[in-house]
């Protein structure tokens, strides 16, 4: 038995080019034939507001599910690396009308379902075509309880269908940042767009906090967690997370968080780190939330061990 793995287009800026890796070396440690990567680690530009056009993952993506349909089988698996790839529905197709004995399995990172998804402003008619590849899906892998309930609620996905397994990370690529001499109070790791909080970066900013933005560095994957650990706090107020890699990779790195207390992260981060979304808006009340997490902070490590990508993708592709 054989399991497909369609991967994404590889960028550096993102969590891409490190899955795209994982799913390689994960594979190389199975036995010949068992995993299956597709794909390539070809890189993909990326603006910081955007994500990639959905001309060049159609491209990227439809070679390879070309491939895989050529070649599966009665009780072999197809894995999608992001359960909203158009082509997908080709294998239900193929399953029904040749009666082969095919699991489909994907792990979503968000949609048109999260009205505060990029996704969603492009037009909510996608829904039709979420519909269509959660039907057919056997299992659906996501990052938080917050994230199952939502795909339940918003899509009627049956809450037995969905596992919660968070993102992977490698954790020996972090350092650790108790450790480390610090170079900076405040970073900002996420999107430049306002789901990710960054007009209220901006405004903290105006008002005198000196939140560095790592998109405007210019830095590798390398070299991100390598000034990531010289930081005291990473600064996550967004209103649209169904994980949060980069608040993540901060605690990976020993580097504590401050977040809003929403529902998006009521089930992935633990209350000392969650302060009322009104407080971002308060330089006053920022600042004095910054020094009690300060106070209290230490071993964020434990947090994120389970989000290993050795664990995460052995319970993926198992």
């Amino acid at each position: 038995m054989t399991t497909f793995v369609i991967t994404l287009p590889s960028s550096d800026t993102r969590y891409t080019a490190q899955w795209y890796q994982w799913v390689w070396k994960y594979a190389e440690g199975r036995p010949k034939g068992e995993v299956v990567p597709l794909g390539s680690n070809l890189a993909f530009k990326v603006r910081p507001t955007d994500f990639l056009s959905y001309r060049d993952y159609l491209a990227y993506v439809l070679p390879y599910i070309d491939v895989a349909l050529r070649l599966v089988k009665d009780g072999d698996t197809v894995f999608f690396l992001d359960g909203e790839t158009p082509g997908a529905e080709a294998f239900e197709y193929v399953r029904k009308m040749e009666g082969i004995d095919l699991k489909i399995r994907s792990f979503w990172h968000a949609g048109t379902y999260d009205k505060r998804d990029l996704t969603f402003a492009r037009g909510v008619r996608g829904k039709h075509f979420e519909y269509g590849w959660f039907d057919i899906t056997d299992r659906i892998f996501v990052g938080s309880d917050y994230h199952k309930h939502l795909l339940n609620e918003t899509r009627d996905v049956p809450l037995d269908k969905i596992t919660v397994t968070g993102c992977p990370l490698d954790l020996k690529a972090f350092e650790d940042g108790s450790k480390t001499p610090k170079v900076r109070k405040f970073l900002f790791t996420g999107r430049k767009s306002p789901e990710k909080g960054y007009d209220v970066v901006q405004s903290l900013q105006r008002e005198g906090v000196p939140i560095a933005v790592s998109l405007d560095e210019g830095w590798d994957k390398h070299e991100f967690y390598h000034q990531l650990a010289q930081t005291e706090i990473v600064v996550n107020p967004a209103l649209q997370e169904t994980f949060g890699i980069g608040m993540m990779e901060a605690m990976a790195s020993n580097v504590p968080v401050i977040v809003p207390d929403i529902p998006q992260f009521q089930t992935t981060v633990p209350p000392m780190y969650r302060v009322p979304y009104s407080d971002f808006l308060s330089k006053d009340k920022f600042l004095v939330d910054v020094e009690r997490i300060l106070s209290g902070a230490g071993y964020e490590r434990a947090l994120v061990e389970k989000y290993d990508y050795s664990k995460v993708m052995e319970t993926w592709l198992k």
